[in-house]
């Protein structure tokens, strides 16, 4: 895994954890000590409540006795008999909240106790894949910290110049790294677009200022360090797709530079080249380089330095988002929490929903995605962000996936058979004949204009 996972997080990312205080008292058992396990859900006994379901979003049931209540709508879910109505997290007991919070406890393919180790192996083994079959240039640095690096997946049959896919992996903002983001690579450079890794300080190292920034500035470094770059397009997974919530809200001005971010991509068929590329293997791939980069070799950037005036300001046309967490205040009041150890101020900061800004002239288009299997809070703040954006002015689709989880749902970008691959939805080029076609994949399609 490349030390992905930081020290001791393998039972926090179980849900193993003792509960945060300063909520209502669970009702497990009668018990509001006992951690809920990620997997099915727990029965409550003499429960009765409104059950949210996990079809749509917009689906609802009645638990009652046990507590446990079917959703209704265009999928099928789980309410829990203490939880409340969408958007009523406040009223959650520290249980439920935390359930709601746990993305393993609603998968359906796999048990709670494997489905994190499944998708480390999934990504890692992907990613060893993609470095073996792609000119890669590992380990770039962007600044002076360990993990401020990106690795750089090149196209097999590069233009002059060439779009970036810009991938920030999640992880909780506290496992994963760049080591374990390049599955979707192949399929993409195929296509001739170049895949850029992120990598940042994670928790408990890291704390969310910190990790927001970092990402910003890996933007400007590769703006800066490679000014033939024919735009961005941004693409995050739950923490990473925050992590790119934040990069829409970002003030480029402080930074002397404004990222051509234009959204994402078609995934093609895979076609691998049996050719590595590392730092080290000099004049045989120069060439790919020289093509991005009219410096010689790389070079870290800080926040503020600019090595050249500022860039012309183009216009950001778009960015993908998956099964994202876009209000930061709930997770103070979970096991999330204890690695990262946010503060009410530093969550309102970097809470994407809190900063929404107004639209630009033909601005960028959002896709936001989610799976049906992850929790109703997941999308409902997935719902919501998209709903804040669309009313800023911006121009959304909501994409709702079926049969998969919140693990699967990124996964599957490796697969040329997955709707993510096959269609030009990332650039949300005409997303009526997407529906036709994959119709029995997507749950809800919402052209949100």
């Amino acid at each position: 895994m490349g030390g992905g996972l930081a020290p001791g997080l393998g039972p926090l990312l179980q849900g193993l954890a003792p509960p945060r205080p300063g909520l209502a008292p669970g009702a497990a058992n009668g018990s509001a000590s006992a951690r809920p396990r990620p997997g099915p859900a727990p029965r409550r006994a003499g429960g009765t409540g409104n059950g949210t379901g996990n079809g749509t979003g917009n689906g609802t049931g009645n638990g009652t006795g046990n507590g446990t209540g079917n959703g209704t709508g265009n999928g099928t879910g789980n309410g829990t008999g203490n939880g409340r109505t969408m958007g009523g997290w406040r009223d959650m007991s520290a249980e439920v909240l935390e359930d709601q919070y746990s993305p393993s406890r609603w998968s359906r393919r796999l048990d709670r106790d494997t489905i994190i180790d499944a998708h480390l192996e999934v990504t890692a083994a992907g990613t060893e894949r993609a470095r073996a079959s792609t000119q890669t240039l590992l380990h770039v640095p962007y600044g002076s910290g360990d993990r401020e690096k990106l690795d750089i997946y090149f196209p097999t049959n590069p233009s002059e110049t060439f779009p970036v896919l810009v991938y920030i992996h999640g992880g909780y903002w506290q496992c994963l790294s760049k080591d374990d983001s390049g599955f979707a690579a192949p399929p993409l450079v195929a296509q001739g677009v170049a895949v850029v890794a992120v990598g940042y300080d994670i928790a408990p190292k890291g704390h969310m200022d910190a990790m927001v920034l970092q990402v910003r500035r890996s933007l400007v470094f590769l703006m800066e360090q490679y000014p033939r770059i024919r735009g961005i397009y941004l693409c995050g997974h739950s923490a990473g797709a925050h992590l790119a919530a934040m990069v829409l809200s970002t003030d480029w001005t402080e930074f002397q530079v404004v990222p051509d971010i234009k959204g994402s991509v078609a995934m093609p068929p895979e076609q691998g080249r049996e050719k590595n590329w590392s730092p080290d293997l000099g004049q045989g791939c120069r060439a790919v380089e020289t093509q991005l980069n009219e410096n010689e070799a790389p070079s870290a950037v800080g926040a503020t330095q600019a090595a050249a005036p500022p860039l012309p300001v183009p216009v950001p046309l778009g960015a993908v988002l998956v099964s994202g967490v876009y209000d930061l205040e709930p997770i103070l009041h979970t096991y999330v929490n204890d690695a990262l150890n946010m503060s009410w101020e530093e969550a309102q900061r970097n809470s994407p929903m809190r900063h929404v800004t107004p639209a630009v002239s033909a601005a960028c288009e959002v896709l936001v995605a989610v799976a049906q299997h992850d929790s109703p809070e997941f999308r409902r703040q997935s719902q919501e962000y998209g709903q804040a954006l669309r009313a800023a002015g911006w121009s959304v689709s909501l994409l709702d996936l079926a049969g998969v989880d919140h693990f699967d749902v990124i996964e599957k970008l490796s697969e040329d058979s997955y709707v993510l691959t096959q269609c030009r939805v990332l650039g949300l080029a005409d997303p009526e004949p997407v529906r036709e076609a994959w119709g029995a994949h997507l749950l809800l399609w919402d052209r949100m204009t």
